[in-house]
């Protein structure tokens, strides 16, 4: 029989990772029926088990926070609807204002995963904060598709939050849509290879 366990040492000899698992799940995520384990490891994700890649290898990939206490969670869930889970990620992007006042974007990531590897498929930002001043929006799954909607803000007014609603994808997320002005719900669906505004 095959062993997880030497697959996922053999992760972590040549990826030189000492540490334990921050987040290490269970599920069908690919291939077989089998459970799969996700581990996530500083900033990476890991994938592997018995049934997959012949349970002989594992796949992974390096998430694009800048230290791994930016990643807030790692959770399993069907967002595709084809019943194997994707992998959603939630996290912080840190960055500067227009007055150099320090920024946290909220970001959720979804990645799926194939014998390939694992890829990104939706990515939205979901919150943004100055201090204690945030505007929070609204992100559900449902069958086949993700809807992001206008959350509410705390502390902000539309007169004071010094950013405008950004009207397509920045650096390859989804905007976060603001409590006021025209925004709406939007709903992305899923194509077969992404997921795709409607």
């Amino acid at each position: 029989p095959v062993d997880a366990g030497k697959v996922y040492a053999l992760y972590k000899k040549d990826r030189g990772i000492q540490s334990a698992a921050r987040f290490d799940l269970s599920g069908d995520v690919a291939e077989g029926a089998q459970a799969e384990r996700v581990v996530q490891h500083d900033k990476e994700l890991a994938v592997f088990g018995p049934g997959f890649k012949g349970g002989t290898s594992y796949a992974f990939l390096s998430l694009a926070f800048a230290s791994a206490s930016d990643i807030t969670s790692v959770t399993l869930r069907d967002v595709t609807g084809d019943q194997k889970s994707e992998i959603v990620v939630r996290g912080l992007l840190r960055s500067k204002g227009p007055n150099k006042e320090a920024v946290e974007r909220e970001v959720e990531l979804v990645f799926r995963v194939t014998a390939e590897g694992i890829k990104r498929v939706f990515g939205a930002e979901v919150a943004r904060a100055i201090g204690a001043n945030r505007v929070v929006g609204s992100i559900k799954y449902e069958p086949k598709k993700v809807v992001l909607a206008p959350g509410k803000a705390v502390g902000f007014t539309e007169k004071s939050y010094p950013f405008n609603q950004d009207s397509g994808p920045v650096g390859g997320l989804e905007p976060l849509l603001l409590p006021w002005g025209s925004a709406k719900a939007v709903t992305y669906a899923w194509s077969g290879a992404g997921f795709e505004k409607k």
